[in-house]
């Protein structure tokens, strides 16, 4: 979520500023204003969306409880299709342990690929609030 905060500091709400100042130099241009408007409501859902999909791809790879009966295999980039737009991101490939299959566990998890069996969000960290410098702390930090 960092990167899309960034990225809304830096040019989303930068392109509103812009938006704001051509629509008042030219008010009769509503439609292209509004237009403009959800253009950069639409970037900002599909970077909000792949940072999203990212961090939990992230968060299966740091798991212990993953790492139990799943290993890391290797990775690839996923492309979708979301209301705001396209999007990619990359997710990671896992092995079973016993069973030798082979899934993207973020897929299970987020309901992509229409199998429920493999991924559990019981493999992902408890959040517990944030810590003192912003970031969200789990139930596996030391300094509660």
């Amino acid at each position: 979520m960092e990167k899309s905060i960034q990225y809304l500091a830096e040019v989303i709400i930068q392109n509103f500023a812009k938006a704001e100042i051509d629509f008042f130099q030219q008010p009769t241009r509503f439609a292209e204003f509004t237009e403009e408007i959800q253009k950069n409501l639409n970037d900002l859902g599909r970077h909000l969306i792949i940072d999203a999909l990212e961090e939990l791809d992230m968060a299966l790879r740091n798991s212990a409880v993953r790492e139990k009966n799943w290993v890391i295999k290797d990775g690839a980039d996923k492309e979708l299709i979301t209301r705001f737009g396209s999007i990619a991101f990359h997710k990671t490939y896992f092995q079973n342990r016993e069973s030798g299959e082979c899934v993207y566990l973020v897929d299970q998890l987020a309901g992509f690929d229409g199998h429920a069996a493999g991924g559990s969000a019981d493999m992902l960290p408890q959040r517990r609030g944030r810590n003192e410098s912003g970031r969200w702390r789990h139930k596996t930090d030391r300094h509660e």
